[in-house]
This record gives C-alpha cells, sequence and structure tokens, in this order.
C-alpha cells in the first residue's frame, strides 16, 4: 500500500511527464504527392480547381493525432488566393504513423494572374511558385484520452513545373506549427 507521500510524488511524476509530452510536442511533417489542376468553364475568365494530395507523418510515438473537420486551405501565388478550398477530405491510414489528405482547392471570383494561365494553357515551360496554406484542428491523444486540442498550421511553398496534366512538382518546402 502506498502512503500519501508516495502517491503524491507519482501524480506529480505522472503530471510533469504528461505536461513535457504535451509542450514538447511535434507537429507532424508534410509533404505534397501530388498536385493536378482542372479548368472549369467560365464566361469572363479562367476558373481552376486544384486537386491535392498530402501525406502527413506523425514523429511522436507516444502521442496519436485525431484531425478534425472544420479544415481551411488556400492556394496563392506571390501573395494572391489562387483558390479555397472546396473540399478537405477525412484523411485516410498512409503506412504507420502516416496520414493522407486529400484537397479540392476552388479558384474563382477573379481572373489568375498571367504566369499562372501561361502554366496552365502551356506544359511545363519555366517555374511557377505556389505556396499551398492549411489549418486543421487536431485532438492529441494518449491511447483513447484526450490529453490536448490544437490547430495545425502548414505552409507548403512549391515549384512547379506547368501547372497542366504535365506538371511536375521540382521544389517544395513544407513549414509546419501547432497554433493556441
Amino acid at each position: 500500500m502506498l502512503g500519501p507521500t508516495a502517491v503524491s510524488a507519482l501524480l506529480l511524476g505522472t503530471g510533469i511527464w504528461l505536461s513535457v509530452v504535451v509542450l514538447r510536442l511535434d507537429p507532424p511533417s508534410f509533404s505534397v504527392d501530388r498536385l493536378s489542376s482542372h479548368i472549369a468553364s467560365a464566361q469572363h475568365h479562367l476558373e481552376v480547381d486544384y486537386d491535392f494530395s498530402l501525406t502527413a507523418v506523425n514523429p511522436n510515438k507516444v502521442t496519436t493525432l485525431w484531425y478534425r473537420n472544420d479544415n481551411t486551405a488556400k492556394l496563392l501565388h506571390q501573395g494572391m488566393t489562387l483558390a479555397k478550398a472546396a473540399k478537405v477530405g477525412r484523411p485516410k491510414d498512409g503506412s504507420k504513423d502516416a496520414k493522407d489528405f486529400n484537397l479540392l482547392l476552388r479558384g474563382g471570383g477573379h481572373a489568375p494572374p498571367k504566369a499562372v494561365e501561361k502554366a496552365l494553357r502551356e506544359s511545363k515551360e519555366g517555374a511557377l511558385a505556389l505556396e499551398l496554406t492549411v489549418e486543421v484542428p487536431v485532438h492529441v491523444h494518449m491511447g483513447v484520452v484526450e490529453i490536448a486540442t490544437k490547430r495545425l498550421a502548414v505552409a507548403c511553398e512549391m515549384r512547379t513545373a506547368g501547372l497542366g496534366k504535365h506538371m511536375h512538382i521540382s521544389l517544395q518546402k513544407c513549414r509546419r506549427s501547432f497554433k493556441k
């Protein structure tokens, strides 16, 4: 039988351990696996849908992340919004500790910049700078116990060769962080 001092020490140790796990929680790493564009019909300007596949890998061995709805996503070119999330799919299990996301972003409301129009109409000529930003709420779990709720922010900077059907992502760098 444990005495009151031992129980207090055990509870304090458990509390400190949980705090360290939650406070030192690393956000998952992200990569853009696929990007495709589909030109929708528009009378006055080009409307484009962008379809993305992302993979998130959780580096934390003690915790699991449960991704929730209420996601936001935008595609930008030099700070200008090209498209916003029309549909952010629920993540699917990939390999161990990995989740695969599908995002459909819909452009509209304005004509895309000339560089984007050119990349859509021509194949692989020149590099086009794009940035994909995604925010998603996550519940941090240890087993079935939820220990925290955080908002995950991801920004992937990419260079693509064209945006047509022969599009290729030549360079990408994804930054990620947890917001309060």
